[in-house]
């Protein structure tokens, strides 16, 4: 019969890889078996929240923002796991030069593989603007490719990638803000957690990898419950503060997706504004593949 003694409250420590390196005391439960000492580790796993909190500021950007668009997709209205397809109505309204004028926009979305959504954006109103659309279809590469359609010339351009930081429909919104912002387009940074609007918040900072991008850097504060972007900071080249996005009125649809109802874009070196009001938020409603498509582009006025 084996010898089987129970020692209590052993303090053992353990060698890991190099014979200099020796990882932190682990509390064990030790017994003699067979005339060997042999520990058995108390310590429990890390929970969820300790393995984040030990990942390098690099790494824990990163992961807020893949689960910002897991749950959510990007900042502009769209993504999210498991959406299908879906559209909504947006309504521009533009303050520049202390002038005011307004736009009317369709946006439809297409969930795809990999990464790999697409999007078409139409203008209905106003008149002398109506049909102009875009289409975006993103890439495994993390760079989309984008054409616009003008209803006056009815002819199709393409969106030369150095041209991404120009602005859409007269808004304070760019061609690059209406791409699908995937995790390999970005180097990231997590900075902090504070509070903001009276939501807890992370803070991380993402670095655009692509040289055309308008942005040096990116800040954006992210609801830790429920990961949906707050606040986004926006910085030039020259890494001075560009424009402000804040969002508000948040609505959960399809009992999963979170999406904005209001943000305002403030630009800090022209003093223009653009006031964004989404609303008519539909998911899985049947949208073909067709559609997202130089010639369903062609068509998009009338959707």
């Amino acid at each position: 019969m084996l010898l089987r003694t129970k020692i209590v409250s052993c303090l053992c420590l353990t060698l890991s890889g190099l014979v200099s390196q020796v990882s932190i005391a682990e509390p064990r439960n030790c017994y003699v078996e067979g005339g060997e000492i042999i520990c058995q580790t108390t310590h429990s796993e890390p929970t969820e929240a300790e393995r984040f909190q030990a990942l390098d500021p690099s790494k824990k950007g990163q992961v807020v923002y893949r689960e910002q668009g897991r749950r959510n997709g990007a900042t502009m209205g769209f993504g999210g796991t498991g959406y299908i397809d879906g559209q909504s109505t947006l309504t521009a309204t533009i303050t520049k030069n202390n002038k005011t004028f307004q736009r009317q926009i369709k946006m439809l979305f297409l969930e795809r593989e990999d990464e790999t959504d697409k999007r078409i954006i139409v203008i209905h109103k106003p008149k002398d603007t109506k049909g102009t659309a875009l289409l975006t279809i993103s890439n495994k590469d993390g760079l989309d490719d984008q054409w616009l359609y003008s209803p006056n010339n009815k002819q199709i351009s393409r969106i030369p990638r150095n041209n991404s930081g120009s602005s859409f429909a007269g808004t304070d919104v760019f061609f690059e803000d209406l791409s699908l912002q995937s995790l390999s387009k970005y180097d990231f940074q997590y900075l902090r957690k504070e509070t903001l609007m009276e939501r807890e918040v992370h803070v991380i900072a993402r670095f655009p990898k692509d040289p055309y991008s308008a942005y040096k850097k990116l800040i954006t504060w992210v609801d830790i419950e429920h990961f949906y972007p707050v606040k986004v900071e926006y910085f030039d080249k020259e890494n001075t503060l560009m424009k402000t996005l804040t969002a508000g009125g948040y609505k959960q649809y399809n009992e999963k997706f979170w999406r904005a109802g209001t943000m305002l874009i403030t630009n800090h070196q022209n003093q223009n504004k653009t006031q964004l009001v989404w609303s008519n938020y539909q998911f899985n409603i049947g949208l073909s593949e067709q559609l997202f498509s130089l010639n369903g582009l062609k068509r998009a006025q009338n959707l």
